[in-house]
Protein backbone atom coordinates (compact mmCIF):
# COMPACT_ATOMS: atom_id res chain seq x y z
CA UNK A 1 0.00 0.00 0.00
CA UNK A 2 2.55 1.73 0.86
CA UNK A 3 4.56 1.46 -1.95
CA UNK A 4 1.59 2.60 -4.13
CA UNK A 5 0.99 5.43 -2.36
CA UNK A 6 4.90 6.59 -3.07
CA UNK A 7 4.88 5.93 -6.85
CA UNK A 8 1.58 7.94 -7.24
CA UNK A 9 3.44 11.03 -4.95
CA UNK A 10 6.24 10.66 -7.38
CA UNK A 11 4.82 10.93 -10.73
CA UNK A 12 2.87 13.80 -8.50
CA UNK A 13 5.97 15.43 -7.93
CA UNK A 14 7.44 14.59 -11.25
CA UNK A 15 4.46 16.68 -13.45
CA UNK A 16 5.59 20.15 -11.94
CA UNK A 17 7.91 21.27 -8.87
CA UNK A 18 5.77 20.61 -5.61
CA UNK A 19 5.95 22.29 -1.92
CA UNK A 20 6.46 19.94 1.08
CA UNK A 21 3.16 20.94 2.11
CA UNK A 22 1.67 20.15 -1.25
CA UNK A 23 3.03 16.60 -1.48
CA UNK A 24 2.01 16.29 2.31
CA UNK A 25 -1.92 17.05 1.74
CA UNK A 26 -1.91 15.04 -0.99
CA UNK A 27 -0.49 11.43 0.94
CA UNK A 28 -3.06 12.08 3.59
CA UNK A 29 -5.56 12.64 0.72
CA UNK A 30 -4.77 9.44 -0.76
CA UNK A 31 -4.96 7.22 2.18
CA UNK A 32 -1.67 8.08 3.97
CA UNK A 33 -1.83 8.53 7.86
CA UNK A 34 0.48 11.53 9.17
CA UNK A 35 3.75 9.88 10.05
CA UNK A 36 3.20 8.26 6.86
CA UNK A 37 2.57 11.17 4.83
CA UNK A 38 5.48 12.50 6.53
CA UNK A 39 8.08 9.54 5.69
CA UNK A 40 6.64 9.96 2.00
CA UNK A 41 7.99 13.67 1.96
CA UNK A 42 11.47 12.46 3.38
CA UNK A 43 12.09 9.59 0.93
CA UNK A 44 10.50 11.65 -1.76
CA UNK A 45 13.34 14.71 -0.94
CA UNK A 46 16.23 11.91 -0.08
CA UNK A 47 15.22 10.90 -4.20
CA UNK A 48 15.32 14.28 -5.30
CA UNK A 49 11.86 14.41 -6.33
CA UNK A 50 11.09 17.28 -4.26
CA UNK A 51 13.04 20.21 -3.32
CA UNK A 52 11.71 23.35 -1.43
CA UNK A 53 14.82 25.36 -3.52
CA UNK A 54 13.76 24.14 -6.88
CA UNK A 55 9.78 24.37 -6.03
CA UNK A 56 10.47 28.15 -4.75
CA UNK A 57 12.77 29.19 -7.77
CA UNK A 58 9.82 27.53 -10.17
CA UNK A 59 7.64 29.49 -8.61
CA UNK A 60 8.92 32.85 -8.40
CA UNK A 61 9.79 32.90 -12.12
CA UNK A 62 6.55 31.45 -13.44
CA UNK A 63 4.21 33.82 -11.09
CA UNK A 64 6.47 36.56 -12.40
CA UNK A 65 7.10 36.03 -16.03
CA UNK A 66 3.95 34.86 -16.78
CA UNK A 67 1.25 35.86 -14.20
CA UNK A 68 2.71 39.24 -13.63
CA UNK A 69 2.80 39.17 -10.36
CA UNK A 70 4.76 41.81 -7.91
CA UNK A 71 7.06 40.17 -5.10
CA UNK A 72 4.65 41.19 -2.68
CA UNK A 73 1.72 38.63 -3.58
CA UNK A 74 4.43 36.14 -4.43
CA UNK A 75 5.82 36.05 -1.27
CA UNK A 76 2.33 35.54 0.09
CA UNK A 77 1.48 32.94 -1.74
CA UNK A 78 4.35 31.11 -0.69
CA UNK A 79 4.23 31.92 2.73
CA UNK A 80 1.02 30.08 2.55
CA UNK A 81 3.07 27.38 1.38
CA UNK A 82 4.70 27.29 4.53
CA UNK A 83 8.28 28.30 2.83
CA UNK A 84 10.90 29.65 4.85
CA UNK A 85 11.35 33.34 4.62
CA UNK A 86 15.26 32.59 4.13
CA UNK A 87 14.51 30.72 0.81
CA UNK A 88 11.82 33.16 -0.24
CA UNK A 89 14.17 35.90 0.19
CA UNK A 90 17.09 34.51 -1.95
CA UNK A 91 14.52 33.29 -4.56
CA UNK A 92 13.28 36.55 -5.24
CA UNK A 93 16.48 38.37 -5.01
CA UNK A 94 18.27 36.05 -7.84
CA UNK A 95 15.47 35.51 -10.07
CA UNK A 96 13.99 38.63 -10.41
CA UNK A 97 16.34 42.07 -11.89
CA UNK A 98 15.67 45.19 -10.23
CA UNK A 99 15.83 46.06 -14.23
CA UNK A 100 12.93 43.57 -15.39
CA UNK A 101 10.87 43.98 -12.51
CA UNK A 102 10.16 47.98 -13.36
CA UNK A 103 9.95 47.30 -16.62
CA UNK A 104 7.29 45.03 -16.01
CA UNK A 105 5.47 47.35 -13.74
CA UNK A 106 5.94 50.28 -16.18
CA UNK A 107 4.01 48.02 -18.80
CA UNK A 108 1.71 47.01 -16.89
CA UNK A 109 0.73 50.58 -15.57
CA UNK A 110 0.84 51.69 -18.90
CA UNK A 111 -1.49 48.92 -20.39
CA UNK A 112 -3.94 49.71 -17.51
CA UNK A 113 -3.89 53.58 -18.53
CA UNK A 114 -4.62 52.81 -21.69
CA UNK A 115 -7.60 50.84 -20.93
CA UNK A 116 -8.65 53.58 -18.54
CA UNK A 117 -8.96 56.09 -21.57
CA UNK A 118 -12.57 56.41 -21.38
CA UNK A 119 -12.08 57.87 -17.72
CA UNK A 120 -11.23 61.71 -18.24
CA UNK A 121 -10.26 62.74 -14.97
CA UNK A 122 -6.37 62.03 -14.97
CA UNK A 123 -5.97 61.49 -10.87
CA UNK A 124 -9.18 58.96 -10.97
CA UNK A 125 -7.22 57.08 -13.88
CA UNK A 126 -4.42 57.26 -12.15
CA UNK A 127 -5.53 55.82 -8.57
CA UNK A 128 -6.71 52.93 -10.68
CA UNK A 129 -3.55 52.29 -12.16
CA UNK A 130 -2.03 52.12 -8.52
CA UNK A 131 -4.99 49.81 -7.06
CA UNK A 132 -4.36 47.51 -10.10
CA UNK A 133 -0.81 47.27 -9.85
CA UNK A 134 -1.08 46.64 -5.85
CA UNK A 135 -3.55 44.13 -6.49
CA UNK A 136 -0.80 42.78 -8.52
CA UNK A 137 1.20 42.80 -5.75
CA UNK A 138 3.84 45.78 -6.80
CA UNK A 139 5.23 48.36 -3.62
CA UNK A 140 3.28 50.84 -3.07
CA UNK A 141 6.53 53.07 -3.43
CA UNK A 142 7.62 51.59 -6.91
CA UNK A 143 4.39 52.30 -8.19
CA UNK A 144 4.18 56.03 -7.46
CA UNK A 145 7.92 56.07 -8.77
CA UNK A 146 7.27 54.45 -12.22
CA UNK A 147 4.21 56.25 -12.95
CA UNK A 148 6.34 59.84 -11.63
CA UNK A 149 9.47 58.84 -14.09
CA UNK A 150 6.62 58.04 -16.49
CA UNK A 151 4.84 60.76 -16.39
CA UNK A 152 3.12 62.20 -19.75
CA UNK A 153 4.16 58.75 -21.71
CA UNK A 154 1.29 56.82 -19.63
Amino acid sequence: MFENILQKLSAYCAYRERSVQEVYRKALDLGCLPPSAAKAVEILTEQGFLNEERFVRSVVKGKFSNNKWGRRKIRMYLKKQKIADALIEEALRSEISEREYKAVLGKLLAQKMQALQKEENIHIRKRKAMAFAASKGFEPQLILSVLASAGSDL
